[in-house]
């Protein structure tokens, strides 16, 4: 439920696509500075709800 502080993330069905050519700019898994999930927290919750039910997938890329 939205509004269970004991909800667990069990599953991963979101995936972060990324073209490893972007651009002109040609890309490498060593160019991924950080992934991580937003909305996963408690502190995330607005008055007593989750702000959706699955929490989003980011990623900080490095551009040459």
């Amino acid at each position: 439920p939205l509004d269970s502080t004991d909800a667990l993330l069990n599953a991963h069905i979101h995936h972060v696509g990324v073209n490893f050519f972007f651009g002109i700019f040609p890309l490498t898994k060593d160019d991924i500075e950080e992934v991580g999930l937003l909305g996963a927290d408690p502190a995330d919750m607005v008055s007593g709800l989750w702000p959706s039910d699955h929490a989003g997938v980011f990623a900080r890329l490095r551009l040459p």
